[in-house]
């Protein structure tokens, strides 16, 4: 790193200038040591990395631990020296170099044993394997896995409970328990940026169920996407007092939540808001605030205008059809707990706690009104209507 001469005042005397050089191994070290908060958590640089190589899927094959991603694959120069772009003054490296850096230096803190990542086209010499055995020791020879997917080795050769699979899982009655490597890289990633599938099938049904969560309403969300910006907005069922309430990611990786109400300041939003071009601190959980933070959150502020826009025309649209639907005892029940409890109204079922004397309002009205039944609530899409019209009021 050159240090440039200065202007010296006419008492001190210049000698010259000069220049000092890192040591990169004890760099490597401190930034392998440091850059996440828990070694478990190694599995989301792969991610970032997959992502910055423009991969749609990463696939977690557990029995036989290995990691794959589509996507452009790495070059022999690029395997060959994997931590040079760290050291790089110009920064002319592609991001996914870093990434694949990072993902090494998380990899060497985790395990202690030696893995392999081969890529690159499937055939000689364009597909190649690292086979990274210490921080100072690597081989690099002609690809040992087939196909074109980049794909990561984590399998030990050594005896099982001296180096336990990092992506290993135990089967129970009814129940799997995850590594907490896997943990980590099913919560944190972003499903609409990058999917994870998991192997074998048995787990991977497991984690579908594991994974299930009730889908905002199309009306009350919002998804903007420019360059490397994604933007995903929802009006959530119960406004936060203390304002909106973003994840903040990077590379498809969830980094940290920020909560105010200067973002959105008029109705409070949630939503995921995915920038590559964020920077992040060394230890990679948190996000640097400077020029791009702020034209991001810019940004983000004026989609969440946009999705209350959004959510008032659609409501025009509901009321009306909610006015007709009212005369329904049921359905006016149903609205007053919207308003009152929002989403934990919807786990009510058909009679909704009514008192007595509701109850028998309700009979009455079937009996004395045969040919007008009450069927309005009976129908989930009138419900579904009144739940989505009623929040968008609250």
């Amino acid at each position: 790193m050159a240090r440039e001469s200065q202007q010296m005042p006419e008492t001190l005397l210049s000698v010259g200038s000069g220049s000092f050089k890192v040591d990169r191994r004890l760099a490597l070290e401190k930034l392998k040591e440091f850059q996440l908060p828990d070694p478990d958590m190694f599995l989301l640089p792969w991610i970032r990395c997959a992502v910055a190589s423009g991969a749609t899927r990463l696939t977690l094959d557990l029995d036989s631990s290995k990691i794959s991603f589509n996507g452009q694959g790495f070059t022999r120069e690029e395997l060959a020296d994997p931590y040079g772009c760290l050291f790089d003054e110009a920064a002319s490296a592609p991001p996914r170099n870093r990434q694949l850096a990072y993902a090494l230096l998380a990899t060497l803190r985790r395990v202690n044993y030696r893995f392999s990542v081969t890529s690159g086209r499937p055939r000689r010499p364009e597909r190649c394997t690292l086979t990274v055995n210490s921080l100072a020791e690597e081989t690099f020879s002609y690809g040992l896995e087939p196909g074109t997917d980049t794909v990561v080795n984590l399998k030990s050769e050594g005896v099982w409970f001296r180096n336990p699979n990092p992506l290993g899982y135990t089967e129970g009655e009814g129940d799997i328990s995850l590594s907490p490597s896997v943990g980590y890289a099913l919560d944190l990633h972003i499903p609409e940026i990058i999917s994870i599938e998991v192997l074998p099938e048995s787990v991977a049904q497991f984690v579908r169920e594991r994974s299930k969560k009730p889908q905002p309403d199309a009306d009350h969300s919002l998804e903007f996407r420019n360059g490397p910006l994604t933007v995903l907005l929802h009006v959530p069922g119960r406004l936060n007092p203390d304002g909106s309430c973003f994840r903040l990611a990077h590379f498809g990786v969830f980094v940290e939540t920020v909560e105010g109400r200067s973002i959105a300041p008029i109705v409070p939003v949630e939503g995921t808001i995915n920038d590559n071009e964020f920077a992040l601190n060394v230890s990679q959980s948190g996000v640097v605030r400077n020029e791009r933070f702020d034209a991001v959150i810019h940004e983000t502020a004026l989609q969440a205008e946009e999705l209350l826009s959004k959510v008032c025309r659609a409501q025009a649209a509901r009321m009306k059809d909610t006015g007709q639907l009212l005369k329904s005892l049921l359905v006016q029940r149903g609205w007053a707990l919207w308003l009152r409890q929002g989403e934990e109204a919807e786990a009510g079922g058909f009679w909704m706690d009514l008192s007595f004397f509701e109850v028998m309002a309700y009979v009455w009205k079937l009996i004395t009104s045969p040919a007008l039944p009450d069927l309005e609530w009976e129908a989930k899409e009138n419900r579904r209507l009144i739940w989505s019209t009623a929040q968008g009021t609250h």
